[in-house]
């Protein structure tokens, strides 16, 4: 199972640098794509490294997905409604939706930078031999089943965000035509991911 997984976040990190080097419309819309991508395919890249014991060899990238995962449902929030609302940039307020994630990297730090790989390795080791460790042990401010909480929480609260734009949107009033369609078809698939996710 682990090889599927490292496979599908290979997927996902070559669609983003897809949406983000070869494609120049939508730059800011792309990017925020890419966020959600990113979260997704780190998150699933991280399991696949723990569940093949991989990690050991890479102590470093360990929780280094974590505070993406507080972006990566602001981000597709975004997406959606930048397309919905046929905008290319966001306005200043809206970078605040990325305060968590930043506040979450802040509060990681100790942890990403001053233990070495060697004693990372020894924690990784007792995480794998205990999985009941990674919800007990506080490598941040906050324990990290907290984590796990708060972003269980902001993903329903973007999920129902994302379906309430999408449903409100002046495109599902107007007359359907094909482009019309996919982008709503389209954008249903990403709330739908999401959702899912």
């Amino acid at each position: 199972s682990w090889f599927f997984l490292f496979a599908f976040a290979f997927n996902g990190l070559l669609t983003i640098a897809i949406l983000i080097f070869k494609n120049k419309s939508l730059r800011t819309a792309n990017l925020m794509l890419a966020i959600n991508l990113v979260g997704i395919s780190l998150a699933t890249f991280h399991v696949s490294l723990v569940d093949s014991r991989l990690i050991l060899d890479v102590p470093h990238f360990f929780r280094m997905p974590s505070p993406v995962g507080y972006m990566m449902f602001p981000a597709a929030y975004l997406y959606v409604k930048l397309v919905l609302n046929d905008r290319t940039q966001l306005e200043p307020k809206e970078y605040l939706h990325f305060l968590p994630g930043i506040i979450h990297f802040v509060e990681m730090a100790p942890f990403y930078f001053l233990l070495n790989g060697e004693e990372k390795a020894i924690y990784i080791q007792q995480v794998i031999d205990e999985p009941i460790k990674l919800f007990a042990t506080t490598e941040g401010w906050l324990p990290p089943y907290i984590h796990y909480l708060i972003r269980g929480c902001m993903a329903v609260i973007y999920g129902i965000a994302m379906w309430t734009l999408i449903r409100k949107s002046k495109l599902v009033s107007q007359s359907i035509n094909h482009h019309t369609e996919n982008i709503l078809r389209w954008l249903k698939t990403v709330a739908s991911l999401n959702t899912l996710v």
